[in-house]
Order: C-alpha cells, then sequence, then structure tokens
C-alpha cells in the first residue's frame, strides 16, 4: 500500500494509467510492435509485484496461531507440546494412554523461546518435546518404554 490509503484498485488503476503512457510515448516514436511485444511481460510484471506487495502489506502482522503457550492453556488430560522441526508451533495434545510408547527419562516439562522468521517470538512455558507425558495414573516404564499402570 502506498502511504498507507491506497487501495489495491487504485494502484493498478495508477499502473494502468503510466503504461497508457509510457505505451504512447514509444508508439509514437514509430516502434510500435517491438514497444507491444516488450509491454507484455512488463505489464505482468508489474501486476504480479503490486499484488505481492499488497498481499506482504495485509499479512505481515498477522499473529502466530499459536495453541499453547504453557500446559495449563490446555484441557484436562493434556499438555502443551512443540516438535523438533524448525519453526513449530507449539500446540495442545492429550497425555500418552496405557501401552503408548513413552521417555523413561529426560522427559521432563521444560521453558523455551522459539523465534519465527517474521521477527516474532514466543515464550514457552511448562512444554514438552514431541509428545506429552504419560496420564495421571501411569508411569514409563523403563523396560519397554511404554505408559504402564
Amino acid at each position: 500500500m502506498v502511504h498507507g490509503t491506497t487501495s489495491l484498485a487504485e494502484l493498478v488503476s495508477c499502473v494502468t494509467e503510466c503504461l497508457r503512457v509510457k505505451y504512447s510515448f514509444i508508439r509514437f516514436r514509430g516502434r510500435f510492435s517491438l514497444a507491444r511485444d516488450m509491454l507484455r511481460p512488463f505489464v505482468v510484471a508489474v501486476v504480479l509485484a503490486v499484488l505481492l506487495v499488497e498481499v506482504m502489506a495485509r499479512y505481515r502482522h498477522l499473529t502466530l496461531n499459536i495453541g499453547c503457550v504453557n500446559s495449563d492453556d490446555c484441557e484436562p488430560g493434556h499438555c502443551c507440546v512443540v516438535g523438533h522441526t524448525r519453526y513449530s508451533y507449539p500446540m495442545c495434545q492429550p497425555l500418552l494412554k496405557e501401552g503408548r510408547s513413552c521417555r523413561p527419562r529426560g522427559h521432563d516439562p521444560t521453558n523455551t523461546t522459539l523465534y519465527y522468521p517474521n521477527d516474532e517470538t514466543v515464550d514457552l512455558i511448562n512444554i514438552y518435546y514431541t509428545f506429552c507425558r504419560c496420564e495421571e495414573d501411569l508411569t514409563c516404564s523403563e523396560e519397554t518404554a511404554t505408559c504402564v499402570a
């Protein structure tokens, strides 16, 4: 958006008018066929650039779709989980049921900060990596690495 008030329609109209002036100037100099062939890709490129700028300006400040920042944000029987992949979004997942694979050691909740490419950061408290712990009445067996009663 130009100067914060120009709409997409006004911007396209302005570009069209500028192209019309350039087109008539080139035609005036006697290079009509060359100008027409060169102008089409230029018009397409300008229109795409204008649309890209409009979309970026409109959606640049959208907040991230964060499901939770703390396991307390989740409903009972769930915890806040974030993946190990880059730019993962934390989300609430159910606690592990009996027989599900788990981590016998080293699966304590942690605090961390996530950094995203749009310069936003999210501070996470009491979250788990990859999956939740076992349900309240279950423990993670060191022998089988599964949730047991």
